[in-house]
Order: structure tokens, then sequence, then C-alpha cells
């Protein structure tokens, strides 16, 4: 069993319209733990040193980190990995926000692109259903614009959009990707995703993370109303995902209920 991983990869080739669903290795996640370790192996393996930032062989590369999606407080993180036109070297930018815990609730570790497609496209993910569909409509529109349009297009405002505005259709060399409020905004990453043609990627996910089943430890920290102090992390688990504090009524304190943080240790299969 693999806990906390969804064990599959996306891999799109925006040059061909080809999507396939690859299982990926366990060792990987063995040796190099979360996103930016795994992205880089990847990056290692499948692209050579004579690869430019725009060429089509060049690897954009979305990946989770290992707990994105369960409990453990502030891993929501999300690395874009790939050729970086600033350096010509292989480069890694960070974003936050929900994007990647809807990855892991979508079925998936990992987003690999490559290839370049023929006009502006963007990538629907909705658990099994993945499409590559047409984005003209949305040239040159900023990150939230192009954002709201997509929620309103799927009728649902819980779709989590990772985007490029004007700058990184015109390739420019500091472009970000922005999500939310949350971007990945080093080394040009928004560039390579514009070179490829690639508006956004829309996602939306309603499955659940295995978390294995050791012991659960309940965390509790009261604290006074207003306070600033909001880190404990201590969250409570419902249909698999991590939901806030709740306020009690009597004593104006917020009251932080179990975690479920403990079973999180349990990432061997028993």
């Amino acid at each position: 069993m693999r806990y906390a991983e969804t064990g599959f990869n996306l891999e799109v080739d925006l040059t061909r319209g080809n999507i396939e669903r690859v299982p990926t290795d366990p060792h990987l996640s063995e040796l190099h733990l979360g996103g930016l370790g795994t992205n880089a192996r990847i990056m290692w393996d499948r692209v050579g040193p004579e690869v430019e930032p725009f060429d089509p062989e060049n690897l954009l590369i979305f990946g989770t980190g290992l707990l994105a999606g369960t409990p453990a407080p502030g891993c929501n993180r999300t690395i874009v990995s790939s050729i970086s036109p600033q350096t010509k070297l292989s480069a890694f930018s960070m974003m936050g926000g929900f994007w990647g815990p809807e990855l892991k609730h979508a079925g998936y570790d990992k987003v690999i692109i490559r290839g370049k497609a023929p006009d502006l496209v963007y990538l629907y993910i909705n658990d099994d259903t993945v499409e590559i569909r047409d984005a003209t409509q949305y040239r040159g529109l900023g990150t939230f614009e192009t954002a709201s349009l997509l929620r309103q297009e799927f009728d649902d405002q819980h779709v989590q959009v990772s985007s490029i505005g004007l700058a990184g259709e015109l390739k420019v060399f500091f472009a970000s990707i922005e999500q939310g409020r949350s971007s990945a905004s080093r080394l040009g990453m928004g560039a390579i995703m514009g070179d490829k043609n690639l508006k956004a990627i829309a996602v939306r996910g309603s499955k659940d993370i295995w978390q294995g089943s050791g012991h659960r430890r309940r965390w509790r920290c009261t604290m006074r109303s207003g306070t600033p102090k909001t880190s404990c992390g201590a969250m409570r688990v419902r249909g698999g995902r991590a939901s806030g504090p709740r306020r009690s009524k009597r004593s104006g304190r917020t009251r932080w209920r179990p975690c479920g943080l403990g079973s999180l240790a349990a990432t061997t299969a028993p």
C-alpha cells in the first residue's frame, strides 16, 4: 500500500495531444522523498544536456509534495520544474495554495508536460477525466480573469486553476505561473508554459488519499479570540480533507479538533 501518494503521474504530450496515466516507481520516493527531489530525478533521466528551454523536448513538471492533501500542516506545496530560460539550467519554482492538494485528490502525484500545442490550450483534470481543450478565447487575459472564467465555464467555484497571463504567453523570461494567492515566480516557469501554448491547468478532485491506519493522537490547542498565533496546525479531517478550527460560543476561544496527524507516521505497509 502506498501511503500519502496516489501512485500515478499524468503524462501529457501537447504535440500529439496524447494523455497517459502512468504508475510511479515507489523507489523514487524512498530515494528522493517529495516533489522537489523526484522532479529533479525525472529531469536528470529524461532531459538531455543539449535541450534548450524552448525546445519541445523540455519538460514542464508540476509535482506535489509527499504529504500534500493530508492533514500535515503546511504541506500544500507544488514544485514546478523545467529548464530555465534565464539560466538554461535545470531549475524549479514553488507555489502554495490549494492546487497541489486538489491534484492529489484527483488521483495524481505529478503532471508531466512535454511538446508544444499548435494553438493555445488548457488542461482540464477532473478525477479520471482529463482533456486538452481550446483556450484561444482566453488569449491575452490575466490569471485572475482566466481562473474566474474557467470556474464559470465548469459551474464549479472549487476548481483550482494554475495559469499564465500575457507575460507568459509572450515568453517573458521572468513570467510566473499564478494560482489563487500564490505563484511560481522564480526562473521563468511561466515562459516555459507559454512556449508550450498551455494557458492553464484546471483541477478538480474528489478521491481520498490513503494515510495509513496508525494510532491517532489527539491534538488540542485553545487560544483566545483574535490571537494572531494560528500556526498550531491541528486540523480535523472530514471526507479525506482537512478543515480548520471551530470557535466556542461560550468562551469565545478557538478550539482545535483532533487532527489525526499521528496516522501519518504509518508510512510503510504493515
